[in-house]
């Protein structure tokens, strides 16, 4: 029913409107006149009846929010339009019906309807993302899994807001999300509505959510030397996220100061050193470090020194990775550094003389340039490219030219090259003339005989040399001009010595451990221009004997302490020499003397010192005695008679033992008469200076120069002793004593 109607004389009814839109009634009853209560009643029906009217203004109504089903894509029961009304008028009327109503009474409800759809915003979620540092469009769109009455909805269906926004989202029209830069890795969430566009009262909302991550690449980076160029070989690779620019190379030095930038640079390539420059040809033209001055390249600054032999660079695609890479090592096929002009003049020498010969004639090397500089032969390597074919000249390796002995007059020639070690194909050659000239008639030959007496402390060593006053004609002999050679001869009287040695330039040396005595040698000089040309000499060395120092000193063969010997010695004694056991006592280790045991004597122990200037020896005889021997305790015995009668004979009562204070260390000492009267006490009693001889020292009759009487007298003597744990024991012994002048 949408009328309910109430009137007089219990008068009910209730209506359905039709699809006319009203309805009429006659009362059937007797009186049918007074108030008749009418009201409008919306209900299903009334919808119904509404969109069968086709009223327009279609306005969906949305479900309580206690409904589970508010964002269910698809509700049953609701694909067909729904239609709610309300009334625009009151929704009841009085009315009050009279005679005079004739024909009838109209009472009309105004009703506006509106058509409502279901609409369903659903939340959405995507990521990881990464977070980079531009912005990610698109990473989800929140309107696929959107309805409108079941259907997805589209951009041009719904007007879309954000609700809740979020500084790192951004939602668009056409219901994309994108990420902004520098998204922070997390969970970023963002709520939107949608509403119906042609009813925008008719909304529903949704929550966005979009889980960030921190971007990752990975970088390697390799340093590679191409045609002497220092080069950077990269390759960066995202994992998580898609470059929208290119990659950028931060150049910095140890400190991680920034030398240079390089931008907009593909994945993976291959870039120049900063610093590094090359021609059309890709042919080195300047170097990192490297200036060219004064005709030669030097290592100085030049704004790129910081990038050897290290550099900190550091790849940004998005994120951002810091390496340190080494330049490139230079090797002999890549040195990655300027080439050096390596020069090798051509050298002259001469004229020389063929029959002699001549050694480092030239060097090679004195006028050769490395980058400018003169040449270090260990940074070359020299060979011999074209050689003499007579072999009269020899290329030594330290560049030197020597001239055989006995080459004929004329000119010889050889080419040579010389090569940078560190830069391989770095070369130039030259070519070397020498002029010999024939050798004039031979000069005799004088050898002259030599003394070196009086070798001894500090003469020894270098004596001479044998060839100081030998002659070649005018000439001082020497060995570019002779031979030397030492003669080994079978006269069994010459004395020689090993320690005597000769070298081959004729020097003598004299050993310190040559033995005293004369030695004799001979040798033989020869002309080189000439071997039969010669002449001989004898050498005589005269060595004097060693010197030798006497000292003494003693110790106790009972005493266990170490002597340190050395401590003996005179002061200023090197300390390089050696002690000797001359009597082969096995007392003596190194210098320390153990003394204990030895036999009572004398003993000699030698300090040598093996000086090659002065040789000598040091004498220690040592006296090895026993003062130090500890005797034993006597007994303490006391002698219980003596005569004071001044003979200078048993004049003292006497106590053995009693004065050795080390075994008894105290003692008091008690003399008494027949009659019990004390006529003599005394501590530290010692048979001498304090001692009894008769004389009252306590109470008595007898006046103390007379002496006391003769007669038996009794004693009491108490002393201390020590036990073998060195404890102080108490003792005692008393008896008679006689008395007799």
């Amino acid at each position: 029913a949408n009328i309910i109607i109430d009137g007089p004389n219990g008068y009910h009814s209730e209506v359905i409107i039709g699809i006319q839109g009203f309805w009429r009634d006659r009362p059937e009853q007797a009186n049918p006149y007074g108030e008749y209560n009418i009201k409008l009643v919306r209900e299903a029906n009334l919808d119904a009846v509404a969109a069968a009217l086709g009223e327009t203004g279609l306005v969906k109504v949305l479900p309580s929010s206690s409904s589970t089903d508010k964002k269910a894509t698809s509700k049953p029961a609701k694909l067909q339009m729904h239609t709610v009304c309300q009334t625009t008028s009151q929704s009841g009327i009085i009315v009050n019906v009279t005679p005079e109503d004739l024909v009838h009474l109209d009472a009309d409800f105004g009703v506006n309807c509106k058509e409502f759809k279901d609409i369903v915003a659903n939340d959405d979620s995507a990521g990881p993302i990464a977070g980079v540092n531009h912005i990610t469009k698109n990473v989800l769109n929140v309107l696929p899994n959107d309805t409108l009455e079941g259907v997805v909805v589209t951009a041009s269906d719904v007007i879309i807001t954000t609700v809740t926004p979020n500084e790192f989202l951004q939602l668009n029209s056409d219901g994309s999300v994108d990420v902004l830069p520098n998204a922070p890795v997390g969970t970023l969430t963002l709520v939107y509505q949608i509403c119906e566009a042609d009813a925008t009262s008719n909304c529903d909302t949704a929550t966005v959510t979009v889980t960030i991550e921190a971007p990752v690449m990975t970088v390697t980076a390799s340093p590679i030397c191409v045609n002497d160029v220092p080069y950077l070989d990269y390759t960066v690779t995202p994992v998580n996220f898609t470059p929208a620019n290119g990659v950028s190379i931060t150049w910095a030095d140890a400190t991680n100061k920034v030398v240079t930038t390089m931008t907009d640079l593909p994945l993976s390539g291959r870039v120049l050193w900063p610093g590094a420059t090359v021609d059309a040809n890709g042919k080195g033209t300047d170097w990192p470090g490297w200036i060219f001055q004064n005709n030669q390249w030097i290592q100085a600054a030049d704004g790129f020194e910081g990038l050897r032999p290290t550099a900190n660079i550091t790849v940004s695609l998005n994120p951002s990775e810091t390496i340190t890479v080494n330049y490139p090592p230079s090797e002999p096929f890549c040195t990655a550094r300027p080439t050096f002009a390596i020069v090798a003049n051509d050298d002259n020498g001469g004229p020389i003389s063929g029959g002699t010969g001549a050694t480092n004639v030239v060097n090679v090397y004195t006028n050769d340039t490395l980058n400018g500089n003169a040449i270090n032969p260990a940074d070359v390597t020299l060979t011999t490219v074209t050689t003499d074919p007579t072999g009269a000249l020899t290329l030594n390796p330290n560049g030197s030219i020597d001239v055989k002995v006995g080459t004929t007059g004329g000119t010889y020639t050889l080419t040579y090259q010389i090569c940078e070690n560190a830069d391989n194909g770095n070369c130039d050659t030259a070519i070397v003339t020498i002029t010999v000239i024939d050798p004039a008639p031979p000069t005799p030959v004088d050898a002259v005989d030599d003394t070196y007496s009086n070798i001894g402390c500090n003469t020894f060593g270098l004596v001479g040399n044998v060839l100081s006053n030998d002659f070649k004609g005018i000439t001082r002999a020497n060995l570019e001009l002779v031979t030397f050679t030492l003669l080994t001869g079978s006269n069994n009287n010459v004395k020689t010595d090993p320690n005597i040695t000769f070298d081959a330039l004729g020097n003598v040396n004299v050993s310190s451990l040559t033995p005293a005595g004369t030695y004799t040698y001979s040798y033989r000089i020869c002309d080189k221009l000439s071997s039969e040309n010669c002449d001989t000499a004898t050498v005589t060395i005269i060595v004097l004997p060693n010197g030798v120092t006497n000292i003494a000193s003693q110790a106790c063969n009972d005493d266990s302490t170490l002597l340190n010997l050395a401590n003996l010695l005179p002061e200023g004694t090197p300390t390089t020499g050696t002690w000797v056991d001359t009597n082969n006592t096995n007392a003596l280790q190194g210098s320390t003397l153990n003394a204990l045991g030895l036999a009572l004597g004398t003993y000699i122990f030698e300090y040598r010192i093996k000086d090659d200037k002065c040789p000598r020896t040091i004498a220690l005889n040592m006296e090895i005695n026993d003062d130090c021997k500890v005797l034993p305790c006597g007994n303490i015995v006391v002698h219980n008679a003596f005569s004071p009668n001044g003979d200078g004979k048993n004049d003292v009562f006497v106590i053995d033992s009693i004065d050795d204070l080390t075994c008894y260390p105290g003692n008091t000492v008690e003399i008494y008469n027949r009659w019990g009267i004390l006529v003599f006490e005394t501590t530290n009693y010692n048979n001498e200076t304090n001692a009894f001889d008769g004389t009252s020292r306590g109470r008595t009759t007898v006046k103390q120069s007379d002496g006391l009487p003769t007669g038996t007298y009794f004693y009491i003597l108490n002393y201390k002793s020590l036990n073998g744990n060195n404890e102080v024991q108490n003792n005692k012994k008393d008896g008679y004593l006689y008395l007799s002048k």
